[in-house]
């Protein structure tokens, strides 16, 4: 095989990587924000706001991504004149993708363009492959014991991790309904824990609701959760 013939098969192989990742650049976007609410994203530090709900490792990635598909795209309008037809993601990504014959002229070029553009369809095949975060579900209910339960997700059940005691999903929410009932908490705390009881809610909504009085202070800078939950109930956010 000839150099020419090698640099147009590493610019295919580079194309079908990059319109690879574009194809799956909506699967990234769904596992930014897990769904099953891993602790790691929504526990409650110091700060007055809790961290925000998303993979930080995934936002990272469709950065990088992103970064790589405009760095070519500037490299395309800086060489060629050319003019993408989007600035957005993934389309970008596409059209960058369907130009790959522009970076076969230096072979150096051509190797580093189809290097890349694998390295960037592994990393994202692994990301996508890579296990959902298992969801936290509060403390155990067994005396003295100081495990916090969590469940893979997919399952309705499991067993904690300190004393072995088996639980349900429903059943260790029903009973932190009926500890937290009467808790008062901060409006970061608040987030945190209707995230466990399952009516999760972003942290400006709880600020709204205190700014219009729909969430009332009960000690200085303490809210009812048993408040906070009937309002982030279905029912409530359709009246």
């Amino acid at each position: 095989m000839s150099t020419d013939d090698k640099g147009r098969h590493s610019s295919l192989d580079a194309r079908d990587d990059l319109l690879w990742v574009a194809d799956r650049w909506h699967f990234l976007t769904a596992k930014l924000r897990p769904g099953g609410g891993s602790a790691e994203g929504v526990r409650v530090s110091s700060c007055p706001e809790p961290a925000l709900p998303i993979d930080v490792a995934v936002s990272d990635l469709m950065r990088e991504v992103e970064d790589n598909a405009r760095f070519y795209a500037r490299v395309l309008m800086d060489d060629c004149a050319w003019l993408p037809t989007t600035s957005a993601m993934p389309a970008l990504l596409n059209e960058v993708a369907q130009r790959h014959g522009h970076f076969t002229e230096d072979p150096r070029v051509a190797l580093e363009f189809s290097d890349n553009a694998s390295d960037l369809r592994e990393k994202v095949r692994k990301c996508l492959d890579r296990p959902e975060a298992p969801t936290y579900l509060g403390p155990c209910q067994t005396s003295e014991c100081v495990g916090e339960l969590y469940v893979s997700a997919g399952k309705d059940s499991g067993r904690c991790r300190i004393c072995g005691e088996a639980f349900t999903v429903s059943e260790q929410r029903e009973w932190l309904d009926v500890q937290l009932d009467a808790r008062l908490m901060t409006q970061a705390e608040i987030v945190r824990a209707l995230k466990v009881l399952g009516t999760p809610v972003e942290f400006p909504t709880i600020r709204q609701w205190v700014k219009r009085g729909r969430l009332t202070e009960t000690e200085d800078g303490l809210y009812r959760l048993a408040d906070a939950q009937a309002l982030a109930h279905p029912r409530a956010h359709a009246a």
